[in-house]
């Protein structure tokens, strides 16, 4: 397990794509509490 603590402007689907075989991740977790509370941002991070 690594934990990267990364700035919301680097939560794109093109910064992950290249990090994820980098960190040889299987998964992530995004932890945001205002998203938490949007049904449409929950949504989004989902997909």
């Amino acid at each position: 397990m690594a934990l990267v603590r990364v700035d919301n402007r680097l939560v794109h689907g093109q910064v992950l794509e290249a990090w994820l075989p980098a960190l040889d991740a299987q998964g992530i977790l995004v932890a945001d509490d205002e998203a938490a509370g949007n049904m449409l941002a929950r949504s989004a991070m989902a997909l």
